[in-house]
């Protein structure tokens, strides 16, 4: 057999081996290689629209941009330049939407507290309320009158009241802070406290446009609320 051939065959082995057994056989040592980060980039709207927004087409105007646009121009330091803008254009709002929208950002990293993505949310999504856009993110309310039979739903319940009392009650503390402050800490783990808590939150009826929306909606989403 030539030395050509010899190559060859070492070179097929090492390929029927594959990557991990490279790594069993010592082929390549871990603490000489450098590990990778990869990070991952999405954008404002993709993360808007898999929460369950309707993101609103920045490319033409329609009657879901003027129902925005009324209540925007009321806002003051939530508009996107933090003042009030009584004379602000439709097209002009379209266009710091689809500056907003495209935001590149980290998957997974604190986009919540990013100005850009908090106006999103109020001023370039259809007006919907909270409930509607849980469905379409493919989440259901919680069945707060669950029996005992229904053994799923309480194992469901009581992950949310366990999550309610943890962490000294920061959760109980962020819920309270929105709902009534005759609440105690000690009905933390009543399925009524948590049933009046989410009630409170006015899931039914507050709309994206409203100031409350955003901080209520993930209240709602973390304590009130699974995947479907």
């Amino acid at each position: 057999m030539n030395l050509a051939s010899k190559s060859a065959i070492a070179t097929a082995a090492l390929g029927g081996v594959g990557l991990t057994g490279a790594y069993a056989g010592g082929l390549f040592d871990k603490s000489t290689t450098p590990q990778q980060t990869t990070i991952v980039k999405t954008t404002f709207k993709k993360i808007l629209e898999a929460e369950g927004f309707t993101i609103l087409d920045t490319s033409q105007n329609n009657q879901d941009w003027n129902t925005v646009l009324v209540e925007y121009k009321k806002a003051t330091e939530r508009s996107f330049t933090g003042s009030k803008q009584a004379n602000k254009l439709e097209n002009e709002l379209r266009s710091d939407c689809e500056k907003a929208l495209v935001q590149n950002y980290e998957e997974n990293g604190n986009y919540r507290e990013n100005v850009n993505y908090k106006r999103a949310i109020q001023w370039c999504v259809k007006k919907e309320t909270m409930n509607k856009v849980l469905e379409n993110g493919k989440m259901r309310i919680l069945k707060f009158d669950a029996t005992s039979n229904e053994t799923a739903e309480q194992g469901l319940l009581q992950k949310k009241l366990n999550k309610l009392s943890e962490e000294n009650n920061k959760g109980f503390n962020a819920l309270k802070k929105a709902v009534n402050p005759t609440i105690t800490t000690s009905d933390a783990n009543s399925i009524e406290t948590l049933k009046k808590g989410c009630e409170a939150l006015q899931i039914n009826t507050l709309e994206t446009i409203n100031d409350k929306f955003l901080d209520n909606f993930y209240l709602a989403k973390e304590f009130c609320y699974v995947d479907k």
